[in-house]
This record gives C-alpha cells, sequence and structure tokens, in this order.
C-alpha cells in the first residue's frame, strides 16, 4: 500500500507537468504565473521571529474576528470571534485578525516589524525567481519596506498574505525549506544533458534547523486539529502536514474582486516517518464547494520541488 501511494503521487507530478508545460501555455503555469499568497503565508510569521523567538510558542492570541487598524479594517473570513486561542490554532484555522495581531508583535516599531516580516519572505525566495531550469518564470510581487514603508494596514494586510504575489513554484521550494532543516533548494527538471550531469546549485542553508522542526510541527498541528482536514487529509501510517490558502481573484477590467471565484491552494509534505516529499496544489478560479479528497481532477497545478 506505501509503494502505491508514492507510485500514483509520482504519476500525478508527470501528469501535472505533461499538461502545463505544453506549448499552448508558453511555459509551465506554475512557474509563469502569480497567485496572491493568500492565508499560506501566514506560516511565515513564526519564521520571522527566529528560533529562540517565543512567537511560535505565544500561549494565546485576541482574535477577535473584526479589528480596526488605523483607517482600515481587518476581519476573519466569518467576522465571527474565536476569542483567546493558540497561536498554533491561529495558523489551522486560518484567522486573519490573530495573524495581523502577531505581525505587529515581530518587532518593537511598524518600521521594524515590517522589516522582520519582509526579511523572511526574501531568505525563503517569496516573489523571487526560483531560478528553475524553464523558460519564462517570473519573480512575483512585494514591496520592500526599507524602500517603500509598510503603513499599519500594509503590515496586518500582509500578515495573511494580502498585496503579495507570487508563484506556485516559489511556494512550494519556501515550503520544502521549512520540512528539510531550513536548506532552500534550487528546483530542477532536467538531470543532465546527453552525459553530462545538470549542473544545479547546491542548498542554502536559510533557516535554523530547530525552528525548522518547529515548522513541521505546526504543519502537523493544521491537518491534525481541524476536523474537516483531518478527514481528508490524513493517511494511516504516514507523516502528513501542510496548509490551505484561500485568496480573492481581482478583475482589473472592472476593477473589483470576482464574486464567488477564488484561488485555493494547498502546500504540504508527506512522508512515511518524516518528510520526504513536498506537495503543491493550486484550483484555480475555484467556486467554494465541498469535494472528495483524491479526487485529482478537481487539481489545477501539482508539483514536486525536492525529494527531501
Amino acid at each position: 500500500m506505501g509503494e502505491e501511494i508514492f507510485e500514483q503521487l509520482e504519476r500525478v507530478f508527470i501528469d501535472a507537468f505533461e499538461v502545463y508545460a505544453q506549448p499552448k501555455f508558453g511555459s509551465c503555469r506554475a512557474f509563469r504565473d502569480s497567485v496572491k499568497a493568500a492565508s499560506f503565508l501566514r506560516r511565515e510569521l513564526p519564521v520571522t521571529s527566529g528560533a529562540s523567538d517565543s512567537t511560535v510558542e505565544a500561549p494565546r492570541i485576541d482574535d477577535s474576528g473584526v479589528m480596526r487598524v488605523a483607517n482600515g479594517e481587518i476581519a476573519d473570513a466569518d467576522r465571527v470571534p474565536m476569542g483567546w486561542i493558540p497561536f498554533q490554532d491561529i495558523i489551522a484555522y486560518s484567522r486573519n485578525v490573530g495573524a495581523a495581531r502577531v505581525a505587529r508583535m515581530l518587532g518593537s516599531s511598524l518600521a521594524s516589524a515590517s522589516q522582520r516580516l519582509y526579511d523572511v519572505w526574501s531568505r525563503l525566495g517569496i516573489a523571487q525567481p526560483t531560478g528553475v531550469d524553464i523558460a519564462g518564470e517570473i519573480g512575483g510581487l512585494v514591496a520592500n519596506p526599507a524602500e517603500d514603508a509598510w503603513t499599519p494596514i500594509d503590515l496586518a494586510n500582509h500578515a495573511f498574505g494580502q498585496g503579495v504575489a507570487v508563484t506556485l513554484i516559489q511556494l512550494a521550494r519556501a515550503y520544502t525549506a521549512m520540512a528539510n532543516g531550513g536548506r532552500l533548494v534550487t528546483p530542477h527538471v532536467v538531470a543532465q544533458v546527453g552525459d553530462q550531469p545538470a549542473n544545479v546549485p547546491g542548498p542554502q542553508q536559510v533557516l535554523d534547523p530547530s525552528l525548522s522542526s518547529q515548522l513541521t510541527t505546526l504543519m502537523r498541528h493544521v491537518v491534525t486539529s481541524v476536523p474537516w482536514y483531518a478527514e481528508g487529509t490524513l493517511i494511516p501510517g504516514y507523516d502528513v502536514g501542510g496548509k490551505t490558502g484561500t485568496a480573492q481573484i481581482w478583475d482589473s477590467k472592472k476593477q473589483q474582486w470576482i464574486a464567488d471565484r477564488f484561488d485555493f491552494t494547498f502546500v504540504g509534505f508527506l512522508g512515511r516517518s518524516k518528510p520526504e516529499y513536498v506537495v503543491a496544489v493550486l484550483i484555480d478560479h475555484g467556486k467554494p464547494n465541498i469535494i472528495a479528497q483524491g479526487v485529482f481532477e478537481q487539481m489545477d497545478q501539482a508539483i514536486e520541488v525536492d525529494r527531501l
């Protein structure tokens, strides 16, 4: 049974790449198209604190459902407060207000908190080309607060991914570093040219290994503590963790958000006893619904960045 799961996983990677690397797409969409970072960037908040900080283990965060920030407002998707809940549940239940509160705790000032969040995104390659050996890769979009200072509402929004555009391969690469001991890899699809192995840069150590361990524990918490995630994600006998993302889609012609359509994302890891694969999945322009776990026809993109 175990080998069958991994064989099926490899088949999905191959099928997805064959579809999205077709000439009619110009280049693989996972490298060419950006999506709003949405809630999967909540994972980066504890990273910015460093392994010696207490943010990952903050006992309780006030999730008030709605929060005023300067001249703006931050709200959870359901606008219903969950009260004072553990930091891990802020992540697991995708609480925007809680994420915004944690972001402000990252520094003694707005400027220092903003820079700290941005710096870790930079270390993880967010909104930067990955260097994958596929034509047409784009970077993404995130403002550097050292060049264009963030306002209070900017920091609050960026805490849960608003105003940040990334590619699917960038997310998969960042999660790989969080799951493999803190090493940022260069994804590649070419193993060799003729009889010469491809020249692939070695991994860079961007996170402390102990922090990577905390983050994989946090990802496991997401898929075990939320009942509807656990039901569709956990595989008996396997180590599984990850994070969902739901991003609104902007209609540039109408200058408004598209109603009832979202980019749904899941990035996570799977292994027999520790992370072995990182998988990133995007359902593009999806309509909210409950679908059966494992229905790959619903899948827009799926990519393997690294075998850990």
